[in-house]
């Protein structure tokens, strides 16, 4: 074997990192803020008719 082998074979055994893990981890921060706040929001009926309101746009907007 040339060194050039033993480079492949040594890089191969490493295991890769998955390429969207940074991103299921950012996505998986952001649901745990979420359900963590959740509590919060909904004892406060102006957020929730906002954000109602803001859906309702964004759906009409769709047509």
């Amino acid at each position: 074997m040339t060194s050039h082998d033993d480079s492949k074979t040594i890089s191969s055994a490493i295991p890769k990192a998955h390429p969207d893990k940074a991103l299921w981890m950012i996505w998986g921060v952001m649901v745990l803020i979420t359900i963590i706040a959740l509590p919060f929001i909904v004892r406060q009926s102006a957020v929730i008719q906002a954000f109602a309101d803001m859906c309702m746009t964004a759906l009409s907007a769709g047509r």
